[in-house]
């Protein structure tokens, strides 16, 4: 997890944590089906700020090992949830962090696992877990390259014109057939892609926090990025409704450690 696009986040961390979203109650159902019950023990993938890690820590694991790739990140997540004995904040790539093998009942990525190295990264993964234990890796996508909402489409002429990086925003999509390649080729099986589509109603600041919290945003040159989300904000004031309902998925693969 050493792309220079994934490290961009620790640079503003209460920035970030502000713009990013929650998973929708659905993940959380199927993170309790797949072990995420009191007493469990935990790893996660790219914790950031902890969104997810707050979630889990919820249910009362025995413990919930966090690994973050950016000190700046791990920083604020370990101000933010550190009181809790549960939580063990582990600053390191995820590839190269030494888990007690065959320990974990949940494996967990929230948004994260599309900057690891796949095959490393599946590998660790099945060490670390139990047999019979779980992987489940989710991601909120909120422009999906083909598939805008409404909103989407109205700002994404603005978005285009600030010399948004296409390619760039491809990397920080998952390649869900890919990662499924890669789970399996490690040894888990039932590997199971799914997705959950819902709707949020944000209102103009929300959304323009949720654009200024992406890596391509946060990427682009201080005037432009200014000029971007002043349009963004603008037009969810004065284009749509207040708040607007917005249109997101989150893409998801659940697999068994055998």
């Amino acid at each position: 997890m050493t792309d220079p696009q994934n490290l961009s986040f620790g640079s503003d961390a209460a920035g970030y944590d502000a713009g990013r979203l929650d998973y929708p109650p659905a993940l959380y159902d199927r993170l309790a089906a797949a072990g995420l019950v009191p007493g469990a023990r935990i790893f996660e993938i790219g914790a950031g700020t902890g969104i997810a890690t707050a979630r889990m820590l919820a249910a009362r694991p025995a413990r919930l090992t966090a690994v973050e790739p950016d000190p700046r990140m791990a920083g604020f997540l370990a101000q933010r949830l550190g009181a809790d004995p549960a939580l063990e904040v582990t600053v390191g790539a995820f590839e190269e962090t030494a888990l007690e093998a065959g320990a974990y009942d949940l494996g967990t990525a929230a948004t994260a696992f599309h900057w690891c190295d796949a095959a490393r990264a599946a590998a660790q993964a099945h060490a670390a877990l139990r047999p019979g234990g779980r992987l489940v890796l989710f991601w909120n996508v909120y422009r999906p390259l083909e598939e805008y909402d409404a909103f989407g489409m109205a700002v994404a002429p603005f978005i285009a014109a600030a010399g948004d990086d296409r390619e760039a925003l491809r990397r920080s999509l998952p390649d869900i057939p890919g990662i499924t390649a890669a789970l399996e080729a490690a040894g888990f099986s039932a590997v199971t892609p799914g997705r959950i589509d819902w709707t949020i109603p944000l209102d103009p600041a929300q959304n323009r926090a949720l654009y200024a919290s992406m890596s391509n945003t946060r990427a682009l040159p201080a005037d432009r990025r200014a000029t971007l989300l002043d349009a963004i904000e603008r037009t969810a004031r004065e284009a749509f409704p207040n708040p607007v309902e917005r249109h997101f998925h989150t893409p998801f693969i659940d697999a068994h450690r055998p």
